[in-house]
């Protein structure tokens, strides 16, 4: 892949960047049925579901041992994929996987992504600190002042989150809450490139001095837009004994904050011994199921 020049964050220094990004998913928690009740051709169920991480998604993958300076790939700086998660809590997950993470003798390493949610762009910060010394993690969340998203023109929205590492996945990862960025079920997570490295990258620097450079580093150039997925709890009714997973549910609703959700099926024509299926999603294949015998 082609790359980037330096790029220099931080107190009245230049930026000359680069940047990428990734997609994500998980798994549904549980549902119940709590209750059935028949109003003419509408059957009501009310119940509750539980909801948990959506799996990752990955949004862009790049070749290994392919670092701006060679070598490079030895101190955790070649990427190989991103990834992307909806959180449960409404939030968002982003990911980087390296082939090494940074050994002992490693300087600070920047994990680096750019992206818009709606009209606001962002640029998302993981750095590992002196990670053979007792070093650190930490996070930089920024709001860029425009689709460019030019460094001299951000603002520093928080610095509070800690990215995560997975020594034997080799993955760095930044969980945010849907307030930080003003999310919302369905909107879209657009990567924003900024230069020849990409939406995603990864460089050298101290995010605590907020000065890091990407002129040694790797990007992901080419990442998937990613829609924030949302809780949803579908209802059907058929004969008993079926594979849940295999049915049509034609009925959706968002459940309450507490999981509460209160959903309504047409079961004309249906008479007899029948079942109720419930479906619990957070992502597509991303759900949990229940069934409770109805007399129609």
């Amino acid at each position: 892949m082609t790359r980037h020049a330096t790029r220099t964050l931080g107190l009245g220094l230049t930026l000359s960047a680069l940047l990428m990004m990734a997609q994500g998913a998980g798994a549904a928690g549980a549902v119940t049925v709590g209750g059935t009740s028949r109003s003419g051709d509408i059957l009501n169920v009310t119940g509750t579901a539980t909801f948990t991480d959506q799996p990752f998604v990955v949004v862009g993958t790049d070749e290994t041992a392919d670092t701006l300076v060679p070598g490079q790939d030895q101190i955790g700086q070649d990427l190989t994929a991103t990834s992307i998660s909806s959180l449960a809590n409404g939030g968002l997950a982003l990911r980087w996987t390296v082939t090494t993470l940074p050994p002992a003798n490693a300087p600070g390493i920047v994990y680096g992504w750019t992206f818009c949610v709606e009209m606001t762009c962002y640029e998302v910060d993981a750095s590992l600190m002196n990670p053979g010394s007792g070093g650190e993690t930490l996070g930089n969340v920024w709001r860029c002042a425009d689709g460019a998203c030019y460094q001299g023109d951000q603002t520093l929205i928080d610095s509070t989150i800690r990215p995560t590492v997975d020594t034997a996945a080799k993955t760095i990862t930044m969980s945010l809450t849907a307030s930080l960025l003003g999310l919302a079920p369905g909107v879209k997570i657009i990567p924003v490139t900024l230069s020849t490295m990409g939406p995603a990258f990864s460089g050298n620097g101290d995010l605590g001095l907020a000065n890091y450079f990407y002129n040694t580093g790797d990007g992901v150039l080419a990442i998937e837009d990613f829609t924030l997925a949302g809780k949803q709890v579908s209802v059907a009714v058929a004969t008993a004994g079926l594979d849940p997973a295999s049915l049509t549910y034609t009925s959706s609703v968002s459940p309450a904050g507490n999981g509460a959700y209160d959903a309504s099926v047409d079961v004309s024509g249906k008479s007899g011994e029948h079942a109720v299926y419930v479906r619990a999603c957070l992502g597509a294949g991303n759900c949990a199921y229940a069934t409770q015998a109805v007399t129609l």
